[in-house]
């Protein structure tokens, strides 16, 4: 490491929830032997329980700038100061297309002194579904054409859009592997004892960040409808969006299937993520209209879990490509009920293949390259 080029290296991060953070925390472990890292964010980001736990080993020896600024703001202000020779954001979506002009700007006109780099998570505008607006597909155009005179590398993390969008692995665009932890080594016994879980439930799990878009509720409807047995249980376990734990909560007393139902609302840290699906029988990434990786999938997958999944967006294509769960047509509340009643009939030896490349190691691998 002798000859390495010490950098001054700020490390973005203004999205702390799910797997944002995880990205972050690995991020920093990738930069750390290439420079000073500071990482920079508003403090209600740095300082939140999300991070403060993902961070507990190393957090009294990090260093942080905090800014009270959106993120499209503190590239432009960090561009234009020269204060660090490079910037990596652990998520590039939301700004990449608004600071576009400003940096194509500054760099054609010899001003832009700072390399730029990042993780483009959501690549929604990719899927010709979306091309709803011509505005979605000239986004193609532009990140084609653009990005590589302005960024440094940008790290894409579907592989489905990387396809679509005809990308090739070069300079610029790289195609980044869902970081996925190692499952516990304990059985599923010793896991279900660990959280209390009865050892002969059949237990099927929703878990990870609990938001309105992920429509959990047409699982949990579709659930109760299907007339569980008493030892059929439905977990839904991670942070809710303000409102739905009380909206679940409602809808499980109205139904004379609601105790087969628990409902655990806090953050989850990702070795409690993997300890829980591994103590499952079942996972549920139903999403409809998701346009990103669902990591939870991944989890699932390494841990060798049947998934019922999704016939749409990112989730849909994905379970084409790889055959990797059962399929329900999550927009038919009919069907919905009839492929959870189908998935309690599968056997636990029906397991897919795991994703053996999705592992934390090749991402800090694949991120360490820009230096190379």
């Amino acid at each position: 490491m002798n000859n390495i080029v010490e950098h001054r290296i700020g490390l973005l991060v203004f999205s702390w929830f799910g797997h944002y953070t995880h990205y972050a925390r690995l991020l920093l472990e990738a930069l750390q032997p290439y420079g000073s890292v500071t990482i920079i964010g508003p403090k209600a980001a740095l300082t939140s329980e999300e991070f403060t736990c993902s961070f507990k080993d190393v957090k009294s020896s990090l260093q942080f700038e905090f800014v009270e600024m959106k993120e499209a703001q503190a590239v432009r202000h960090f561009v234009r100061t020269g204060k660090y020779d490079m910037l990596f954001s652990n998520e590039l979506d939301v700004y990449w297309l608004k600071l576009l002009p400003y940096l194509f700007w500054m760099k054609m006109t010899g001003q832009m002194k700072t390399q730029i780099c990042g993780i483009l998570i959501s690549c929604a505008f990719a899927y010709p579904e979306n091309h709803f607006f011509s505005y979605k597909s000239f986004r193609c155009y532009l990140l084609k054409r653009f990005a590589p005179i302005i960024y440094k590398r940008i790290f894409i993390i579907d592989e489905i859009a990387f396809k679509i969008l005809q990308l090739e692995k070069n300079k610029t665009f790289c195609l980044l592997e869902d970081p996925v932890e190692t499952p516990p080594a304990l059985s599923q016994d010793e896991l279900r004892n660990k959280l209390g879980w009865n050892l002969h439930d059949r237990i099927l799990l929703a878990i990870g960040v609990i938001i309105p878009e992920k429509r959990i509720d047409l699982l949990l409807q579709a659930f109760l409808s299907s007339k569980p047995s008493v030892n059929q249980k439905l977990v839904i376990a991670g942070r809710f969006a303000k409102g739905l734990y009380e909206e679940f909560s409602a809808i499980c007393q109205s139904s004379d299937y609601g105790q087969n139902v628990v409902l655990e609302n806090r953050w989850l840290a990702d070795d409690e993520i993997t300890t829980y699906i591994s103590a499952a029988d079942y996972i549920a990434v139903t999403y409809p209209n998701h346009f990103s990786n669902a990591s939870i999938l991944f989890r699932a997958m390494k841990a060798g879990k049947m998934t019922l999944l999704s016939n749409q967006g990112w989730i849909g294509r994905y379970s084409l490509l790889h055959n990797c769960g059962l399929t329900c047509p999550v927009e038919s509340a009919e069907e919905f009920q009839k492929s959870v009643k189908l998935l309690f009939s599968h056997e636990q030896s029906q397991k897919p293949k795991p994703p053996s490349w999705h592992d934390e190691n090749t991402f800090i691998k694949d991120i360490q390259q820009i230096f190379i």
